[in-house]
């Protein structure tokens, strides 16, 4: 009797490839973990930007993240905000994926009311709200 025996004769029945995944199920499988992934990646950002922003305040960082083209307003207060209170404005890039929109939003979330705490309408006064 040959060694693994049941192994071989899936292959030579055909419901075999290379892989230990049957031919007739690799697809779905494929399309369904490429779909989990997308969805973690795009639900993934949020929680992520909330965890740092946390992370930030508690080490006395204050920052504001920012993704896609900037207003000229926020490029002004990207100048101004360091300076005289000591925010620091982070930009993304120009181009924001989903991921990047996310995130930027839970990070948002967390860090604009310890500023608005912190400073009262300064946030407003410089166009972020």
């Amino acid at each position: 009797m040959e060694r693994g025996w049941p192994m071989s004769q899936r292959k030579r029945e055909g419901l075999m490839n290379r892989s230990s995944i049957p031919v007739r199920h690799g697809w779905p499988i494929a399309l369904g973990l490429i779909g989990l992934a997308m969805g973690g990646l795009v639900l993934g950002g949020y929680p992520l930007g909330m965890l740092e922003a946390r992370r930030d305040l508690l080490w006395g960082r204050y920052e504001i993240r920012v993704s896609g083209y900037p207003a000229p307003g926020v490029t002004l207060a990207a100048l101004i905000l360091p300076q005289e209170h000591g925010i620091r404005v982070r930009w993304g890039g120009c181009l924001a994926g989903p991921w990047r929109r996310e995130y930027v939003r839970g990070y948002n979330t967390v860090a604009f009311p310890a500023i608005e705490r912190r400073w009262p309408g300064l946030l407003a006064l410089h166009g972020f709200r």
